[in-house]
Protein backbone atom coordinates (compact mmCIF):
# COMPACT_ATOMS: atom_id res chain seq x y z
CA UNK A 1 0.00 0.00 0.00
CA UNK A 2 1.60 3.29 -1.06
CA UNK A 3 0.31 5.42 1.82
CA UNK A 4 -1.94 4.89 4.79
CA UNK A 5 -5.40 6.44 4.72
CA UNK A 6 -6.71 8.41 7.70
CA UNK A 7 -9.97 6.49 7.99
CA UNK A 8 -10.99 2.94 7.02
CA UNK A 9 -14.13 0.83 7.33
CA UNK A 10 -14.15 -2.84 8.20
CA UNK A 11 -15.56 -4.49 5.09
CA UNK A 12 -15.51 -8.00 6.47
CA UNK A 13 -13.94 -10.28 9.04
CA UNK A 14 -12.75 -13.58 7.65
CA UNK A 15 -12.61 -16.92 9.46
CA UNK A 16 -8.83 -17.11 9.17
CA UNK A 17 -8.20 -14.32 11.70
CA UNK A 18 -7.95 -11.51 9.15
CA UNK A 19 -10.13 -8.47 8.56
CA UNK A 20 -10.43 -6.64 5.26
CA UNK A 21 -10.40 -2.87 5.62
CA UNK A 22 -11.86 -0.66 2.90
CA UNK A 23 -10.51 2.81 2.29
CA UNK A 24 -11.64 3.65 -1.22
CA UNK A 25 -14.01 2.44 -3.92
CA UNK A 26 -11.67 -0.38 -4.94
CA UNK A 27 -9.02 -0.20 -2.24
CA UNK A 28 -8.77 -2.80 0.52
CA UNK A 29 -6.18 -3.69 3.11
CA UNK A 30 -6.07 -7.05 4.92
CA UNK A 31 -4.93 -6.85 8.56
CA UNK A 32 -4.89 -9.31 11.45
CA UNK A 33 -8.04 -9.08 13.57
CA UNK A 34 -5.84 -8.82 16.67
CA UNK A 35 -4.78 -5.32 15.49
CA UNK A 36 -8.36 -4.04 15.77
CA UNK A 37 -10.26 -2.78 18.83
CA UNK A 38 -12.21 -5.53 20.61
CA UNK A 39 -15.56 -3.85 19.90
CA UNK A 40 -14.88 -3.53 16.15
CA UNK A 41 -17.17 -5.47 13.79
CA UNK A 42 -18.07 -5.36 10.11
CA UNK A 43 -19.06 -1.82 9.19
CA UNK A 44 -17.10 -0.19 12.00
CA UNK A 45 -15.33 3.02 10.97
CA UNK A 46 -11.77 3.25 12.26
CA UNK A 47 -9.43 6.20 12.49
CA UNK A 48 -5.74 5.41 12.01
CA UNK A 49 -3.30 6.95 14.46
CA UNK A 50 0.32 6.88 13.32
CA UNK A 51 3.36 6.98 15.56
CA UNK A 52 6.57 7.48 13.61
CA UNK A 53 9.78 6.15 15.03
CA UNK A 54 13.31 6.29 13.69
CA UNK A 55 13.03 2.99 11.81
CA UNK A 56 9.32 2.25 11.66
CA UNK A 57 5.84 3.70 11.75
CA UNK A 58 3.33 2.12 14.10
CA UNK A 59 -0.39 2.33 13.53
CA UNK A 60 -3.24 2.08 15.98
CA UNK A 61 -6.87 1.65 14.99
CA UNK A 62 -9.44 3.59 17.03
CA UNK A 63 -13.20 3.43 16.53
CA UNK A 64 -14.42 6.74 15.08
CA UNK A 65 -17.87 6.91 16.64
CA UNK A 66 -18.91 10.18 14.98
CA UNK A 67 -18.02 9.02 11.46
CA UNK A 68 -19.57 5.62 12.07
CA UNK A 69 -22.84 7.19 13.24
CA UNK A 70 -22.89 9.50 10.20
CA UNK A 71 -22.20 6.56 7.86
CA UNK A 72 -24.94 4.42 9.39
CA UNK A 73 -27.39 7.34 9.14
CA UNK A 74 -26.58 7.79 5.42
CA UNK A 75 -27.09 4.08 4.77
CA UNK A 76 -30.37 4.02 6.70
CA UNK A 77 -31.69 7.02 4.73
CA UNK A 78 -30.72 5.42 1.43
CA UNK A 79 -32.53 2.23 2.38
CA UNK A 80 -35.63 4.18 3.43
CA UNK A 81 -35.56 6.07 0.13
CA UNK A 82 -35.30 2.82 -1.85
CA UNK A 83 -38.17 1.26 0.12
CA UNK A 84 -40.43 4.24 -0.64
CA UNK A 85 -39.64 3.94 -4.36
CA UNK A 86 -40.67 0.29 -4.58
Amino acid sequence: MPSLPDVVTIDRVEDNGWAVLEYGPNDTWPVPVRWLPDAATEGTVLRIIRTAGADETRVQFVIDTARETARRTRVRRKLEHLRRRS
